[in-house]
């Protein structure tokens, strides 16, 4: 998006131009149509317009005020619009979709959320890849600080989905040199603390001293979901982890517990103990039978919690004198409250 002046009017729309950028070729200021759908009452002659510029599907480029769901850098989740033979067309709020390359396409469903990286092609094209490894960068104690940051001199992941990278459609957007990127991701200075290096103890996972971060999963593995962490930083959350059903590409809080000697992030999500002692006791009065012999999934499946984060809770109602073991039950079972006022 970039803000554009009204040079002249037509029956077609507004012809937009960009002062600081002319045309290689050209003496005169660049134009680029804004159809008339877009033209508000209060747009007159030398009104500056807040636009996105790309190719619409019969190639013209074209200028218009809808805000599209990324820009040029982010990295954004984003809905399956349709299916081609050679890749994926993602939703991307405006009238064109863009497209992702993919060599199994097939994999992808309509609807299904996808987290991209939207950056160009060789010909100065958006374009939507997968390959998020390519583009995170490798954490430390010092740079930890700076989330959002320049990340060119960064070092990157590249082991993920690469074969999906190579361009091989022509029907994309063209953006201008002035395209400006959005801060994806970026975390507002009040929701964010600085990590000290006292605080990458990993047994502390739920120390208010942790940095609080945005993370967006991109991928499921057998250890976990892989991350993107503000918007910069490859993150994973270890499946002993995860408290709640996370989906890919559901923007979600959680914590450092770790920087990593690969410049990955060890994550954590905060348990809510108190939402975990509420499942537990509507759980046993519904008739539920619940025991910490219940394995991981067992847990998750009545409680949609860890078995982690079960015990905690459930080891501190025994402590309140609200539930108790029943070895006859195999169960824990609440108590009636019989103390005295």
């Amino acid at each position: 998006m970039q803000f554009l002046k009204i040079a002249r009017f037509s029956p077609n729309g507004a012809y937009l131009i960009d002062t600081e950028s002319k045309r290689a070729d050209s003496k005169s200021d660049f134009e680029v149509l804004l159809p008339n759908r877009y033209i508000a009452d209060e747009m007159e002659l030398n009104s500056l317009v807040w636009a996105f510029i790309y190719t619409d599907s019969e190639d013209r480029i074209i200028a218009i005020t809808d805000m599209p769901k990324a820009l040029l850098g982010d990295i954004v989740a984003l809905e399956v619009a349709d299916i081609a033979s050679n890749g994926i067309y993602l939703d991307m709020g405006i009238p064109k979709d863009i497209f992702m390359p993919s060599k199994n396409p097939k994999r992808f469903k309509v609807g299904q959320k996808v987290v991209v990286k939207i950056t160009l092609d060789r010909q100065n094209r958006l374009i939507a890849r997968q390959n998020l490894a390519d583009y995170l960068s490798a954490a430390s104690a010092e740079s930890f600080g700076k989330i959002g940051g320049d990340s060119r001199d960064s070092k990157n992941f590249k082991n993920i989905d690469s074969a999906d990278s190579k361009v091989r459609d022509s029907r994309d957007y063209k953006v201008s040199k002035n395209h400006k990127r959005a801060d994806s991701g970026r975390l507002d200075s009040a929701d964010s603390k600085r990590l000290d290096s006292k605080d990458l103890d990993s047994k502390n996972a739920d120390s208010k001293d942790f940095q609080l971060v945005n993370i967006l999963p991109f991928m499921k593995t057998d250890i976990g979901l892989n991350c993107v962490v503000n918007g910069k930083f490859f993150g994973i959350i270890h499946n002993n982890d995860i408290n709640q059903n996370i989906a890919i590409g559901e923007n979600i809080k959680g914590i450092v517990k770790k920087i990593r000697s690969d410049g990955k992030l060890d994550l954590g999500l905060r348990r809510d103990t108190k939402n975990v002692k509420t499942l537990i006791l509507e759980a046993l009065e519904a008739g539920k039978k619940l025991s910490f012999t219940l394995n991981s999934d067992e847990v998750r499946a009545m409680l949609n919690t860890s078995k982690k984060s079960f015990k905690i809770a459930a080891s501190s109602l025994v402590k309140e004198d609200k539930i108790a073991f029943d070895k006859n039950l195999n169960s824990f079972i609440k108590v009636k409250n019989t103390r005295k006022k």
